[in-house]
């Protein structure tokens, strides 16, 4: 006997199943999937979160910078309040951008408090640093996001081998950071190899600067359009994490 196809009343029709339903594509780092978005709105989409983002970096840099020109704010952002309260907002702010990126005002607002409250934070510890080395920083940080971002773009491939190279140098971090453990220890918390101490800087600002290469790959081609606040927001924080690392190694060699 040959095998009849499956009955569905007509009635039921709607119910049968079908196959060529479509599907969200998965965007994440290792699998940046096409965005349905065409050429056009995909370089709309980059020039928002872009924009976004270079507003997210002017408002927190002014507020880095503002203590180092201005006479008497640096006792003020440098106090402990001022840094137990901005990293408390900073987290829940942070919270909300990531739950309210689709609604709007409640994104623009929950991103402007987080914009802010990262401000006050990075102001907070730049505030007993030297002004010529926060100035460096600041400077060096915007030249290697720029150039990254370039350079990511005009790259004909994706950079999926630069995910490679990333973990190569976090699992360096890991062995570096447990030699220095160890030193310390032994030699009674006493940082002797500075030398090491700076590179373990320099290894972390390396790996942000690939995340940044990344990032551009994955808004330019694996989001969707209601995506561009998450975008604008991880791309900021990976520019955080760079000026920190490259603060901090300037830091280490005074």
């Amino acid at each position: 006997m040959q095998a009849s196809a499956p009955y569905y009343p007509a009635s039921s029709a709607a119910y049968a199943p079908t196959y060529e339903e479509p599907r969200r594509k998965s965007h994440t780092y290792f699998s940046m999937g096409d965005s349905s978005m065409t050429p056009e709105e995909t370089m709309g989409f980059v020039r928002k979160v872009y924009g976004f983002m270079s507003f997210q970096l002017l408002i927190t840099f002014i507020i880095v910078l503002l203590p180092k020109f201005v006479t008497g704010l640096e006792p003020i952002i440098g106090s402990p309040a001022v840094l137990i309260v901005s990293m408390f907002t900073m987290l829940v702010s942070g919270f909300g951008v990531f739950c309210c990126y689709q609604k709007v005002p409640l994104n623009y607002i929950a991103t402007l408090i987080f914009t802010v409250s990262m401000g006050l934070f990075l102001s907070s510890i730049c505030a007993y640093l030297p002004r010529d080395l926060v100035v460096i920083a600041v400077t060096i940080t915007i030249i290697v996001t720029f150039g990254m971002t370039i350079a990511s773009f005009l790259m004909k491939e994706r950079v999926v081998w630069l995910i490679v190279v990333a973990i190569f140098i976090e699992l360096l971090m890991i062995y570096i950071g447990l030699a220095l453990c160890i030193d310390s220890v032994v030699g009674g918390y006493n940082y002797g190899n500075s030398w090491l101490i700076s590179f373990y800087y320099t290894l972390g600002a390396m790996i942000y600067a690939i995340y940044i290469a990344i990032d551009a790959q994955m808004v330019a081609s694996g989001m969707e359009p209601d995506e561009y606040i998450v975008g604008s927001v991880i791309i900021y924080i990976h520019v955080i994490m760079l000026f920190l690392y490259i603060l901090a190694a300037l830091a280490s060699k005074k």
